[in-house]
Parts: C-alpha cells; structure tokens; sequence
C-alpha cells in the first residue's frame, strides 16, 4: 500500500511539472443575490445564422497588438416582437469598433445617430439604438453586423479565446489559438446570443498566417484561399446548435496524428506533432462507441446533415480548463485525458 501511494505521488508530481493546471479540479460555483432575469436576454429576437470572421495576431505589428484577433459578426435574426426600438444581444470583447443594421434584402437601417449603440457591461450587453419612434418589423429577418476586437486570453481559465504554447522537436516555441466557450463564454469570441436556449447554425471564417498549418473547426473547411497575405479559410455551415458549442483551432503545426481514412465516417485524433504516439487507443475505441450511441439513441452522426460530409475530430490540447469539452465536430480534451 506504500509503495502504491508512492507511485501515485509521484505520478502527480511529474503531471504538475510538465502542465500548468492539475490534472483534475471542480468547476467553479457562482453565487449571486442579483436578480437572474437581469443578466438574461430578452426573448425578442431569434437568431438564424452567424457568420463570424476571426483575424488572430500573435506577434505586434504597427497596428496591432500581439495576442489579440480582429473580429467581424454577421447575425441573421428574425424579430420575435412588435415596437421594438432597440436589439439586445450580449459581448464581453475588447472594443466595439461598429455596429450596423440592414435588412434581409440589404438595405440599410438608420440606427440612433448620436447613440447608436451602447455597452452596458455589467451585464454584458450589447444594446443597439433606432432612432426615436422608430421600430422594427415584426416577424422580418434583420442582419447585424458588429465590427470588433478581442482577446487571446493568457490562459485557458479565462475561457474564450485563449492562448497555448508547445516545445517541438527542436525546442522552439510554437503557439496555438484554441476556445473554450462553455459555458456562457462565446461572448468573449463574438457578439452573440450566449445562453443556451438560443441556437442557430453557424459558417466560421479564419483568416490565419500564411507560415501556420490548417485550422480546424466544427465542421470541414469549404474553400481556401491566399488573400491579404493570409490563407482565408471557409468552413462548412455547422448544424443549428447553441453558440457555446462553436469552436475553432488556430496553430502552427497542429495535425492529423491518427485516422481511420474513412471518408463517408471520417474519425480522426488531432494533436501537436510531438504527440504523434498518443493517438491509437483513441482512434481505436472512438468509432465503435460512435457508432454504438447512433443505433442507442436512434440518431446516426453522420447522418445528421445532408448537405455536407460531417466530420468527428477529436483534439488534444496541453493546456485546458477542463477534461474535455463538447464542441460539436471537434471534441477538445485536455492532452493527458485523451
């Protein structure tokens, strides 16, 4: 029994010196005598589709500053309400740079011209002003636009977008963008209806540096493209879903480093180079319990979009708040849980 607690002594030990985060703790709990209805989002809108649009800096230029990312949302909405003068949608991002409205058919929408919008950030709300007596169809299809920046955070305690680093096989440091946005965190990635009840589909767009490897995303990447000296990578519209299940890797040499080759059921462990060994157990098992939860719940995966091949990814991460996370199409677990 000594020598048992020994080992696992020392297991721990050996787990903390490699990795900044134990290798298992409790989520938080948040407690707060505010009344709950003020942190939640009028049901007067139902959002459609997202198209968010994500530009990372991971060193400074003359403009930016390094581990920050430009951001562009488009929100497709429907209106939910009559006489509504104002949108309500939640954010929690470094700056607001614009805010702009049109209808489904493009045509522009006056907002308030010496308020157009206003961030009440106790509350994480993004409140977008029409001009007075000013309303907005009932049941019409709106577009919002918000022009903004955020945050890579240092770490991934911070959720969001966050930020890690791996040695590799030369010592160099290479770097990665990753997000964790469960659970109210997408706000932090993009202006969004972040709760839960509200969901739609989703087309994420990076436009990473020429020098790093493919990201990854939900769902596959559709088109890529050199533009502006950066590859421009269109990814598959998601299913409809919440917007805390969004998620998207950006890297320098993240890759494939296990695979089943089966395009139509396509499988595949994804991990920093270094890692390339650690990938087989979950390729083995990963599929058969796939496929065993399809004929369980009477719901194939593969079968869930018929537009598009879905993929099933699962990516190991050195650093992560958590010991894996649900993102639909790319499942992230923290490397030492994988």
């Amino acid at each position: 029994m000594q020598f048992i607690t020994i080992i696992l002594l020392a297991s721990a030990a050996i787990i903390s010196a490699d990795f900044p985060l134990p290798p298992e703790f409790d989520e938080p709990e948040f407690f707060s005598t505010s009344d709950p209805d003020s942190y939640r989002l009028p049901e007067d809108l139902d959002p459609i589709n997202y198209v968010v649009e994500v530009t990372p800096y991971f060193t400074a230029t003359d403009t930016k500053e390094a581990f920050t990312f430009d951001g562009i949302v488009t929100i497709t909405l429907r209106t939910l309400k009559a006489d509504l003068n104002a949108l309500i949608i939640q954010e929690n991002v470094r700056a607001i740079n614009s805010v702009a409205l049109t209808t489904e058919a493009g045509t522009s929408v006056p907002l308030h011209a010496t308020n157009p919008f206003e961030r009440i950030s106790a509350y994480h709300f993004l409140k977008v002003n029409l001009p007075a007596g000013a309303t907005l169809e009932n049941g019409a299809v709106y577009k919002l636009t918000v022009d903004y920046v955020g945050n890579i955070n240092e770490t991934p305690l911070s959720r969001g977008v966050f930020r890690g680093s791996h040695k590799d096989a030369n010592g160099n440091i290479r770097w990665y963008a990753a997000t964790h946005l469960q659970p109210t965190n997408s706000r932090q990635a993009f202006p969004s209806f972040d709760e839960p009840g509200f969901k739609s589909t989703f087309d994420i767009i990076i436009n990473r540096p020429v020098t790093f490897a493919p990201s990854f995303s939900n769902m596959g990447i559709k088109s890529s493209n050199l533009v502006n000296n950066r590859i421009r990578e269109v990814f598959y519209t998601t299913p409809r879903m919440s917007a805390y299940l969004v998620t998207f890797h950006i890297s320098e040499d993240f890759t494939v480093i296990a695979n089943n080759n089966n395009d139509a059921r396509s499988y595949r462990i994804l991990a920093r180079p270094t890692a390339a060994d650690q990938g087989q157990y979950a390729l083995k098992v990963g599929p058969p319990v796939t496929n065993w939860l399809g004929k369980y719940l009477g719901i194939d995966y593969y079968s869930m979009d018929k537009n598009t091949t879905i993929k099933n990814n699962q990516i190991a991460s050195p650093y992560w708040a958590s010991g894996a996370t649900e993102n639909w199409g790319l499942v992230t677990y923290r490397e030492l849980r994988l």
